[in-house]
């Protein structure tokens, strides 16, 4: 297992997205919270599963209701960095 750390601007994407949710249903918003962060401790195990872009950079698709979210992040030697969190329905 290697660490994951996370960038305060996919910290921010992460509160963003959920106070979104949060405007119509809070419990949805806590679901879909919980997901993004298990995505993100799944790396530490996984690094891997996500989806290449270019050289370390990767995308992994984290499933929740109809369209779910996206975790960018950077495979180093030592360490996963997630850079970003998208709904999969956002420009990026």
């Amino acid at each position: 297992m290697i660490p994951v750390r996370v960038s305060p601007t996919a910290y921010r994407d992460l509160a963003r997205l959920a106070d979104f949710l949060d405007l119509k249903n809070p419990r949805a918003a806590h679901a879909a919270a919980d997901a993004m962060l298990d995505g993100i401790q799944s790396l530490g195990a996984f690094p891997e599963r996500g989806r290449p872009l270019r050289s370390n950079l990767r995308e992994l698709a984290v499933v929740y209701g109809r369209d779910g979210y996206v975790i960018r992040y950077r495979l180093g030697a030592t360490e996963v960095f997630v850079i970003r969190i998208f709904h999969a329905r956002e420009r990026r």
